[in-house]
């Protein structure tokens, strides 16, 4: 079993319309839907529905709260969440058919009290005997929140699970340092975070970390895996891109689910890729069909640079 960990959660809210000339001020005939959100939940999900167990860790407050639980119940998500004080914040996701835009609406997190690290690290502990693979996802928001991936990174490897940093900001810095076993990031990501100037200094960052290894996707662009003994380079195939908006967490949790299951490292990176090709296809995030998912992976192309 996998355990996703979410410290700055949201619900997505989807909103699909056809845009008019003029624009309306009134638009009608709006199709809505809600979905989890959040890196570690959106991986979870994915996790869930390639046939893995997940079990996520994150948090809820407010009728945004409730509406958080009903959605992962709906999912099939286990997941338990901590209360705050704060409401959980909303991204909506806005697609307009007529010109094929897409646009995220994104409110920005407030975390939580000592109260709330406290009862994290609480469930934190209860639910690490019961998991093999711990991912920690996304950003943190300052406060009591800010040391718990170092925390979290720090115990599941003194308890000898698999860990997988998928996050970014000043927290996930010093949960590099423990460090994980793999460090998952997108491209801007890792040099907006870790100060790195393009892929040819991946080689270089994984030595520093001392880390088992650092996958880096580049977007539709090329997915870089760095070991101590080797750098493959994984292709994706083309696609009608719609949103990318959560491919990389799709990619996390579909790459952790294969190394979990075994798998060797060439499969787990194109059943990685595959997954975020096949959420870029298609708005909602994280929700894909299995078929499609299947027959990407066959078509990405893995090599090795060294």
């Amino acid at each position: 079993m996998i355990l996703t960990v979410t410290l700055n959660p949201c619900v997505h809210r989807y909103l699909q319309y056809r845009e008019t000339e003029p624009s309306a001020t009134v638009v009608r005939g709006v199709k809505a839907r809600a979905s989890s959100g959040g890196k570690g939940l959106n991986a979870a999900r994915v996790i869930v529905q390639l046939g893995g167990e997940a079990v996520a860790l994150s948090t809820a407050s407010g009728a945004t709260g409730e509406l958080l639980r009903e959605c992962l119940a709906r999912e099939r998500v286990p997941a338990e969440l901590v209360p705050v004080a704060a409401p959980t914040r909303v991204s909506t996701c806005i697609w307009d058919v007529a010109h094929q835009r897409f646009r995220e609406f994104l409110e920005e997190g407030a975390g939580g009290d000592e109260v709330a690290a406290q009862g994290l690290r609480d469930r934190f502990a209860a639910l690490l005997p019961r998991v093999s693979t711990v991912t920690i996802n996304g950003s943190t928001p300052t406060g009591a929140f800010e040391s718990l991936p170092l925390e979290f990174v720090a115990t599941a490897r003194a308890a000898g699970k698999r860990v997988v940093l998928d996050a970014y900001g000043s927290a996930a810095i010093a949960a590099s340092r423990v460090p994980p076993h793999w460090v998952r990031a997108n491209l801007d990501e890792v040099c907006t975070t870790f100060g790195l100037t393009g892929t040819q200094a991946l080689e270089r960052f994984r030595a520093d970390l001392g880390a088992e290894g650092v996958v880096v996707s580049d977007g539709p662009g090329a997915l870089h895996c760095v070991t101590a003994t080797e750098h493959l380079v994984a292709t994706p195939p083309s696609i009608q891109q719609v949103s990318a908006v959560g491919s990389g967490d799709a990619l996390t949790g579909a790459f952790a689910l294969a190394l979990e299951r075994g798998f060797s490292l060439v499969e787990a990176l194109k059943q990685g890729s595959a997954a975020g090709s096949a959420n870029a296809e298609q708005l909602l995030i994280c929700e894909f069909a299995l078929d499609r998912w299947r027959a990407l992976a066959a078509e990405v192309v893995v090599r090795s640079v060294r």
